[in-house]
């Protein structure tokens, strides 16, 4: 076979490759549209596609790994909202362990750490909600403590994105029968509300309501 030959070959793989990961990126996007609005079965289907996608970018064509990581991630979550805790927990330990090495890896510049870090802290924060609607409370007061930790050193203690550590903080507490740690994060969750929403939002009144309920 001549050098031109050759050479279209290649040219030709090329152009082969780049097709076939330009349709994998398109389909991954629109599951992610898909999703915005899908919940239930649908979105586990939806998820497990974007899975095959992502393994078939990664594993064939040496794409960045994270397309693993949202993916697991994602239909972890899928999991989670319909309450198969352990097939939830499967992706988000598989997202976990993938993500670590990537978010702490020298090769990326400040700016994709930043977004990176804030990733595992997503993982972190279903992983731990997780392990609560498991009824391991214990293991998601630990994960949320050292998740809220990692947040406030990227925002700060009293930021908007806190909430949904401190609610899994509050309501692993109340698991627990540890009333009192459970009202003093609620009331925190309360603090950042009104600094964003006002007192006379919708959520004020729905962290009061449970505050009250969690007594009962």
């Amino acid at each position: 076979m001549d050098s031109i030959s050759i050479k279209n070959d290649e040219d030709n793989q090329d152009f082969l490759e780049l097709t076939v990961v330009a349709e994998k990126l398109q389909k991954i996007e629109q599951i992610e549209e898909l999703c915005k609005t899908e919940k239930g079965e649908k979105a586990v289907t939806a998820r497990t596609r974007q899975l095959g996608y992502a393994r078939l970018l990664v594993n064939l064509y040496h794409k960045s790994p994270f397309f693993l990581v949202q993916a697991h991630t994602e239909l972890g979550i899928a999991y989670l909202d319909m309450k198969y805790n352990e097939q939830a927990l499967e992706h988000l330990l598989a997202a976990y362990k993938l993500n670590g090495p990537i978010s702490s890896s020298t090769n990326n510049n400040n700016e994709d750490i930043d977004k990176l870090r804030q990733y595992h802290i997503k993982i972190l924060v279903k992983l731990a909600d997780c392990y609560l609607q498991k009824g391991d409370a214990e293991k998601a007061l630990k994960i949320s403590n050292k998740t809220l930790e990692e947040n406030k050193k990227i925002y700060n203690e009293h930021h908007i994105s806190n909430v949904d550590i401190y609610y899994i903080i509050a309501n692993s507490y109340t698991k627990l029968e540890k009333y009192e740690e459970s009202i003093k994060t609620f009331k925190i969750i309360y603090d950042i509300y009104e600094k964003y929403y006002g007192y006379d939002s919708d959520k004020i009144a729905k962290i009061c309501l449970e505050m009250a309920q969690v007594y009962e």
